[in-house]
């Protein structure tokens, strides 16, 4: 086969991206987002025309997709350039990104904004970024951010994953950057300041989180795998979604727990999604 098969969701709608190269979208269909030329619904999966796909991310109403070139495609919801097309128009069919210099190696999405990682650890975005989350050092309120432009501060990332308004970032060297919206202390900087440049997650007031090999972001909250196989969580815990046995946030990264309050170890991999967590455990013999 050619690529890991993958599902994301976005706001009533999915997008599927099979082991062979094809992506299969269904659902909400408002804004043109599942790709499909037209603003119709649709209730079962539909094969787009999409080819050599190596990658797929959704928004809140749109989605991206990666090619094996490297190249970035984009449809749906365009309000505030989320699509990177140089516009606000909405689509209802994948139109190329442009402005990247460089391949492509990894992509996310926000809720209205979009990331590209490049080969050489570079992030660019675009869209929304009411909250810093795009990390150019500014903010901007409905104006949009329709090109994508070099993140600041970062350069050496193998690794990212974006919530409804933040996205965190795993350096080569095992630490976590983060920026933008920050009130339930969902970046790690110890207190609920949102950030338009990149800040580095710290443990604690001079010290940094490091041996981390994952990073996930949920709406509000973060998760960290580390590489003894635990996994640190932080942000917005209403639900329980930090694993703690509380519902407490925290600005700093803690220790996920078991229902003993043991440390949860021989994790292999996460996944944070809208308000929940998810952990893959090593098997037991």
């Amino acid at each position: 086969n050619k690529t890991q098969p993958k599902l994301v969701g976005g706001s009533n709608f999915f997008v599927a991206l099979k082991a062979d190269g094809t992506v299969w979208s269904w659902g909400y269909n408002g804004y043109g987002q599942l790709g499909n030329e037209t603003n119709s619904n649709v209730t079962n999966p539909s094969k787009i025309s999409m080819k050599n796909v190596v990658d797929v991310a959704a928004g809140t109403q749109h989605t991206l997709l990666l090619k094996s070139d490297g190249t970035v495609w984009t449809t749906g919801y365009n309000g505030y350039g989320q699509l990177g097309t140089g516009t606000t128009q909405s689509e209802t069919e994948f139109k190329q990104v442009t402005g990247i210099p460089e391949k492509v190696i990894a992509i996310t999405a926000g809720g209205h904004s979009s990331y590209a990682l490049t080969e050489s650890g570079k992030v660019y975005g675009w869209g929304y970024n009411y909250e810093g989350q795009l990390g150019r050092g500014s903010t901007s309120q409905n104006n949009p951010n329709a090109t994508p432009q070099k993140m600041q501060k970062v350069s050496n990332i193998i690794q990212m994953s974006a919530g409804d308004n933040h996205i965190v970032m795993l350096d080569a060297d095992g630490t976590v950057w983060s920026t933008g919206h920050n009130y339930y202390g969902q970046l790690g900087t110890n207190n609920k300041t949102n950030y338009s440049i990149p800040q580095q997650m710290r443990t604690g007031t001079t010290t940094v989180l490091n041996n981390i090999k994952k990073v996930s972001a949920g709406s509000l909250h973060t998760l960290a795998l580390a590489e003894n196989g635990t996994v640190y969580s932080l942000g917005y815990n209403y639900y329980g979604q930090l694993g703690t046995r509380n519902t407490t946030n925290y600005m700093l990264p803690v220790t996920m727990v078991d229902s003993k309050g043991n440390t949860v170890t021989g994790v292999k991999d996460i996944e944070a999604n809208g308000y929940t967590s998810i952990l893959s455990i090593k098997p037991t013999t």
